[in-house]
């Protein structure tokens, strides 16, 4: 059935069975004809609008969202143990994939970053506000290096800390610990980087 009831427009399906709408593309347009609102193709995407613009579509590996979506509740993914979830980011126009990525905490006011991942470059960890751009004090605390890791700040260590299969360990100050340092394996040499024996320590020209 297709009525006006003296305030609003009606289309109806009033019998047995469902309501059925069939085309190549059905549009949804708002009063005006001007501004679509939902679009279905026949082989092709369901797309949702806001003010015209499209947001949402579905896509043949899955659905792509434009904007930023906002949560109520949880956000959780299911699927077989050996499946990865994959995060990345595009430039604007969506034709190249950019070199950084980084989870952010966002308020009404603010943001602070949490980690940054940088292409073919360092994953870093931050506490407390910051960007992580350089564009603020941004108070990163840890990130991976070529070589190994760097830590900025204080290290506590609530078990042990071992290291095997080192053959140089360089420091800068002293390195102390509640029950000593415990090396597995090699030597240790001190203010030398050649150790004649299990413990070396070199004060000039003398060695003890």
């Amino acid at each position: 059935q297709i009525y006006h009831d003296g305030s609003n427009s009606y289309v109806q399906d009033a019998g047995t069975g469902n309501l059925i709408l069939s085309g190549t593309r059905v549009n949804l347009l708002n009063p005006a004809a001007n501004e679509t609102m939902v679009s279905a193709q026949a082989d092709g995407p369901v797309e949702l609008y806001h003010n015209n613009s499209k947001k949402f579509e579905t896509l043949s590996g899955g659905v792509k969202a434009t904007g930023i979506i906002d949560l109520t509740s949880e956000l959780n993914f299911v699927g077989p143990n050996d499946k990865y979830i994959d995060f990345f980011t595009k430039n604007s126009g969506g034709t190249t994939y950019a070199a950084n990525l980084r989870l952010v905490n966002h308020d009404a006011s603010s943001f602070e970053t949490a980690i940054r991942m940088v292409r073919d470059g360092a994953v870093e960890l931050y506490h407390g506000m910051g960007h992580g751009d350089g564009s603020s004090n941004a108070e990163k605390k840890f990130e991976t290096t070529s070589t190994g890791v760097k830590v900025i700040g204080n290290l506590e260590v609530s078990g042990v800390l071992s290291y095997d299969d080192v053959s140089n360990i360089d420091s800068v100050g002293v390195i102390t610990a509640r029950s000593g340092i415990h090396v597995t394996g090699g030597s240790v040499g001190i203010n030398t980087t050649n150790p004649v024996g299990k413990l070396d320590i070199l004060d000039g020209s003398a060695r003890v």
